[in-house]
């Protein structure tokens, strides 16, 4: 884990990012192109310098022969070192005064023999590398204004129950026991790799007290944000980020068997029968110092 400072102002923006996947034909062009054009314009009132962004892994598909995964029609980039360019070029649209870091994603860690495949990439665009899991202090001036831990994550958020409302409150509440006890110290938890959008927020709880006369109704909140004291589970935000990784292929009319590069094909994803998703990535608005909201944004 990595250690992490980010001076920031008291309005400002956290573009919360993960799975690019560079590298493959699936990866989602347009929707890259969406937030990169979000990333550099101002957001909710506050100007592009103030937007910060953190990619939570599996920036580029690096997916090699020797994987069950790997099909080689579905590979815009054979070369793993090649997407590692790749990548850089593309995000190297975001100033590095704009980044406030890099993770690695299991994808990339199929080649720790090799080393990091992140921080190549982390080092191409001069942005930290925050290995696959990380804390960041957000400060202004002296002051500490909250902590956020982010992690790639390796854990599926799923449920089969058959009503969509309980399916979506059985994974907000699968992605708050997966990420609660990582840290007591963070007002914001994030992670990748499920390819979800999830944001849960603060819920406060009615209680009761007296003051030796009558009965007087309450509710629980956390008054210290930053991490000076614990926070409870209950008093934090979570989000699952999101991805850019598309089930379905654009070319869905022809196969050409001397052509298959041409042709249509079947991901990963829809050969593991695995529903479709919304796309996108999320924003954390965080306004005199503390987050107001966190947007799903869907591309």
């Amino acid at each position: 884990m990595r250690l992490l400072t980010q001076e920031v102002p008291k309005d400002f923006n956290i573009f919360q990012i993960s799975c690019t996947h560079f590298g493959s034909r699936l990866c989602h062009q347009t929707g890259i192109n969406t937030l990169l054009e979000m990333v550099n314009s101002k957001y909710e009132g506050v100007k592009a310098k103030h937007n910060y962004v953190i990619h939570h892994g599996d920036i580029i598909e690096a997916i090699c022969p020797d994987d069950k995964r790997f099909f080689s029609v579905t590979i815009s980039q054979p070369m793993i070192l090649s997407q590692v360019d790749y990548a850089i070029k593309r995000l190297s649209n975001i100033s590095p005064a704009n980044w406030i870091a890099i993770m690695q994603g299991n994808h990339e860690d199929h080649h720790l023999k090799f080393g990091y495949l992140g921080a190549l990439i982390a080092d191409g665009l001069g942005v930290p590398f925050a290995t696959s899991e990380c804390k960041i202090t957000y400060k202004y001036k002296n002051w500490t204004l909250f902590k956020q831990y982010a992690a790639h994550g390796r854990k599926q958020i799923t449920s089969v129950a058959d009503d969509p409302e309980r399916a979506t409150v059985n994974m907000k509440l699968i992605l708050k026991r997966q990420m609660k006890f990582k840290a007591g110290d963070c007002y914001l938890m994030t992670k990748g790799h499920t390819h979800k959008l999830i944001t849960l927020k603060p819920r406060p709880v009615l209680y009761l007290q007296d003051d030796g006369r009558a009965i007087h109704q309450n509710y629980t909140k956390q008054t210290d944000i930053s991490g000076e004291e614990y926070i409870h589970p209950d008093n934090r935000w979570y989000a699952n980020v999101g991805a850019f990784y598309k089930i379905y292929g654009n070319q869905m009319t022809q196969w050409d068997s001397e052509h298959p590069e041409d042709s249509v094909f079947s991901s990963y994803v829809a050969r593991g029968e695995y529903d479709p998703i919304p796309l996108g990535f999320c924003i954390v608005r965080v306004r005199e110092g503390k987050i107001q909201q966190v947007d799903k944004i869907t591309v």
